[in-house]
């Protein structure tokens, strides 16, 4: 925890305390707190929990964990976030995985699940009819992940092994994602990191645009910071397919430039007659087609309903102009190394006026740099919800 509430902190350490397991003395549970708050420490002390803290934030969570590392001693060490409460099966769960496996296993990951709907489903009122945004991550592709061994730790809901950490020199530094960095190094190291699909804890997911931009933005920017830190094609402990994955993993986060070429290229033709793809309309129907329905209904019927292929663009496009420019900053060094934390105290379900002009001043800049009338996009709408109009 860095700022989270007490209360919020309350639900997940009563959590972790109903956690099951054959032996309890065996399970210590850590308030690691990176705000060095007195009410933190009380709140430790009324649920009998272990308290940590320090007097500075260097490496932010990473350094967090590490200061906690040596007050350790067990051999297999849970990580939650300050949101993160797992189910009383947690434990039960992911420890055989350790006691059973024939191989080194490094750490088990479980999916991130959420008591709350997340911004699209909760906007447009599809709760029940899309997927969460984050499932098809966690149930298709981490699965996939785990037959080259590169299977992605996020942070939280996994057990991992202190033998392998020990072995990383602890958890990761030199970026802000320390949680997918540490998984490499302890993949690396010849240990199997293993996803698998039960959900066994539940957490808050941000319900506004602006604290949705900011999260992953820190995943976009700790993955490209991966990317030039850890000089991952040279890393001659990974497998080439390991490289070939957490290099996927990492270029995943460009998304933000490829759908802005998207929306950029048909301007250029519209305004200026450039042509980008040049063909007649039976090759473009011919090529378009069977490639659209192949994408639109076979994969999302064989990621047994994980994902939609037509809302995972809407949700990559509405940030897409911002991440195009943090990430491309993180790229060419012009990005901030804060670590900054997403709150997820309160759910909140208005549209803020601030949410909306996120986008609309990234479209202003973007408009004023191909020289395009900002006057043409008029956009008033009374997010209150008595009237709207477009």
């Amino acid at each position: 925890t860095y700022n989270e509430s007490t209360e919020l902190l309350a639900k997940t350490i009563t959590a972790c305390k109903n956690m099951k397991y054959p032996d309890k003395n065996k399970v210590h549970i850590y308030l690691c707190d990176d705000g060095n708050r007195l009410e933190m420490k009380e709140l430790a002390k009324k649920l009998e929990i272990n308290y940590l803290t320090r007097t500075s934030n260097r490496n932010s969570k990473a350094g967090n964990y590490n200061h906690a590392l040596p007050h350790l001693h067990s051999p297999y060490i849970a990580t939650f976030a300050a949101d993160m409460c797992p189910t009383e099966n947690f434990l039960m769960v992911t420890v055989p995985y350790f006691l059973k496996s024939k191989e080194k296993m490094g750490f088990v990951q479980l999916p991130q699940s959420f008591n709350n709907p997340d911004i699209f489903q909760l906007r447009f009122g599809l709760t029940d009819k899309i997927p969460f945004e984050q499932d098809y991550f966690y149930h298709v592709i981490q699965s996939a992940k785990n037959s080259t061994n590169s299977t992605i730790y996020c942070g939280t809901n996994a057990v991992l092994s202190r033998e392998a950490l020990d072995k990383t020199n602890g958890f990761a530094l030199n970026t802000i994602t320390e949680d997918i960095a540490t998984g490499m190094l302890i993949e690396s190291k010849g240990y199997q990191g293993v996803a698998i699909s039960d959900i066994e804890a539940y957490g808050t997911a941000v319900d506004d645009l602006s604290r949705f931009v900011k999260q992953r933005s820190r995943w976009g920017r700790g993955c490209i910071q991966i990317l030039k830190n850890y000089k991952i094609l040279f890393n001659k402990e990974l497998s080439v397919r390991q490289k070939m994955d957490y290099m996927s993993s990492i270029s995943y986060w460009f998304f933000g430039v490829k759908r802005m070429l998207y929306l950029i290229i048909p301007l250029l033709f519209s305004l200026f007659g450039f042509v980008i793809i040049e063909g007649n309309i039976m090759l473009f129907m011919g090529l378009f087609f069977p490639t659209y329905l192949i994408k639109r209904f076979a994969l999302d019927l064989l990621d047994n309903k994980k994902r939609s292929s037509t809302w995972n663009k809407i949700y990559e496009l509405s940030i897409a102009p911002i991440m195009a420019k943090e990430v491309l900053k993180e790229l060419f060094g012009f990005g901030s190394t804060k670590f900054e934390v997403t709150s997820k105290d309160k759910t909140t379900y208005k549209m803020t006026k601030t949410n909306r002009d996120l986008l609309l001043v990234e479209l202003k800049e973007l408009f004023a740099k191909y020289n395009i009338s900002f006057a043409a996009l008029v956009l008033h709408q009374d997010w209150e919800g008595e009237e709207q109009t477009a």
